[in-house]
């Protein structure tokens, strides 16, 4: 088998449409046999399939990416029933063509598409019915206008395409044919591969609607007007559209070991490391053999500058002790200008390329905080809380049960005096699940609590400063959570 014929109705119309007979390997669909017939030993007879493969889904017709059906999914049958039997040939032109029965009453060609040959009924296709006896449905042709979408390889002869597209091709379809030196579309109306007009050193005298998809330099929808020379049009198909170049500047990150929270009075030992992307490898350099700069809260004058090709810069701030404070660091970086790339054609795009320039990074910040301490551990130890910024609305601690009516039996918080004033306090209420003030309100929430003189406290080993204590007045009171507010 090397060439599918149009499908008849009976075996008599294959002697009737062929009066001196067929060729050896042709073969066709009789509709009323639901069989398949080839020209063989002088006559036509029924094709005895003794290499079939039975398949159970679509996906195994189309093995090894031959067609993507995820990608053509208005092109893929639903709905059918039945096992799949699958006949695979080789044409004429060496290609590999495969037939697909669906049950007992479709039969389909399967190449870069499907193709209903016959079908005892119509049979629904994702996106449109498929009817009886047709290669696709086709969209309508634009007023008789030949429409670009589909290009195939060149042929020497139109005869080529007949035996290529033994069923025809679809609206869309094209080719270059050399002997002719133009292009052939296929002509849905005459169901001929019809030829454009003119030739090479001669103009379009047709309007030629590209549709569908880009090809070449061509993108969807474009329109080729009557008189542009066809060495134009086929220098634009081979062509490429051009996608230019991305370009970014490079970015810029500084990092360091230390927590952003300290005690106040802890030795700064710091090292802040600069990182950069290239990106387009456009170099760390510029107008300074110093292109790397880091601040400190000024951004004025640096407190160091780092040579081209330094990567980490070990950084010793004057001040080695951080105060009641919020300490700001920053870097910037000169780079030199964009070198250019290529685009997609493997050609030199400048297109969006920049010049040199600084880029800046984002700020590292180091706050020096008192600690706060809270009977969160035992009743009768202040145990030291983790550190919170000083100027946070609220802070929140969770105390232990109360063991009697001593000062050191009594939940408390000490609070540094540099923080801000309590101005409530809230507990956590475990029937409703809410944040509530002790004893109804703002105000009376402090008068459940003492507060005392500020007292000088070594918070940490040689540093000191002074608190203020917040000692639970009330009864007896278990384990809870409470917020105290300062605003």
């Amino acid at each position: 088998m090397k060439k599918i014929l149009a499908t008849v109705t009976s075996v008599q119309d294959l002697y009737k449409n062929f009066i001196a007979g067929g060729e050896e390997g042709w073969f066709s669909f009789v509709r009323s046999l639901q069989q398949f017939y080839e020209w063989k030993d002088e006559q036509w007879k029924e094709v005895v399939f003794t290499d079939t493969v039975v398949v159970t889904s679509w996906l195994q017709v189309f093995e090894s990416g031959e067609y993507n059906v995820t990608n053509n999914a208005t092109d893929t049958p639903t709905g059918l029933a039945g096992t799949l039997r699958m006949i695979v040939f080789t044409d004429y032109v060496g290609k590999q063509v495969k037939v697909v029965q669906s049950g007992t009453n479709a039969w389909y060609l399967v190449g870069g598409a499907i193709t209903l040959l016959w079908a005892t009924s119509p049979i629904p296709f994702e996106g449109g019915e498929q009817e009886k006896n047709c290669h696709h449905v086709h969209p309508q042709e634009r007023n008789g206008t030949p429409e670009f979408k589909y290009l195939h390889e060149p042929v020497e002869v139109i005869d080529d395409l007949y035996l290529n597209f033994p069923l025809g091709g679809v609206l869309g379809d094209f080719s270059f044919v050399r002997t002719e030196k133009t292009f052939a579309y296929w002509d849905v109306d005459l169901e001929i591969w019809a030829l454009l007009a003119g030739g090479i050193g001669s103009s379009a005298t047709e309007a030629v609607i590209n549709v569908g998809t880009v090809q070449g330099g061509y993108k969807v929808d474009d329109v080729i007007p009557v008189g542009t020379p066809l060495e134009s049009i086929i220098r634009k198909l081979l062509g490429t559209v051009v996608i230019n170049p991305t370009y970014a500047i490079p970015t810029l990150s500084i990092s360091h070991g230390l927590s952003a929270l300290l005690e106040v009075g802890t030795t700064l030992v710091e090292t802040i490391t600069p990182a950069w992307l290239l990106k387009q490898a456009s170099e760390i350099v510029a107008t300074s053999t110093l292109p790397y700069k880091l601040y400190k809260n000024t951004f004025v004058t640096p407190i160091y500058q780092g040579a081209r090709g330094v990567h980490t810069i070990p950084t010793t701030d004057p001040v080695t002790k951080i105060g009641n404070e919020t300490i700001t660091y920053r870097a910037t970086c000169n780079y030199g200008a964009a070198p250019t790339i290529v685009d997609n054609t493997e050609t030199p795009n400048s297109t969006g390329a920049f010049g040199a320039g600084m880029i800046t990074s984002a700020d590292i910040i180091v706050s020096g905080v008192y600690p706060l301490f809270a009977t969160t551990s035992a009743i009768a130890t202040l145990t030291k809380q983790t550190l919170l910024l000083m100027n946070s609305p609220y802070f929140g601690v969770n105390v232990v049960t109360e063991a009697g009516s001593s000062s050191n039996s009594k939940q408390r918080v000490e609070i540094p005096s540099a923080w801000s004033a309590i101005t409530g306090i809230q507990f956590y209420n475990t029937i409703n699940n809410s944040w509530e003030y002790i004893a109804g309100s703002k105000a009376n929430s402090l008068l459940t609590f003492t507060k005392s003189a500020a007292v000088s406290k070594e918070y940490s080993t040689g540093l000191s400063t002074d608190y203020v204590t917040f000692t639970h007045n009330g009864v007896t009171i278990g384990a809870r959570q409470l917020r105290f507010y300062t605003t």
